[in-house]
């Protein structure tokens, strides 16, 4: 989970991680991600507050329109 200031900075305290709903530390995550693939891959362009949409979720609304 991620939390931005107004200038567009994560939060402090942010990101937050998570592994089957307990809060982690971040080498914990990153520790967990090695062992469950099921686990999104922590990436520093997430940190972004505006990212693209992925290319699935631009299709479906498209398809909506």
């Amino acid at each position: 989970m991620r939390q931005w200031t107004a200038l567009g900075r994560l939060r402090r305290g942010y990101p937050q991680y998570f592994v089957q709903g307990e809060r982690v530390t971040k080498r914990q995550y990153l520790r967990a991600c090695q062992t469950d693939p099921t686990l999104p891959i922590r990436r520093a362009q997430d940190d972004q507050p505006e990212r693209p949409l992925p290319a699935s979720v631009m299709s479906q609304l498209a398809a909506n329109d």
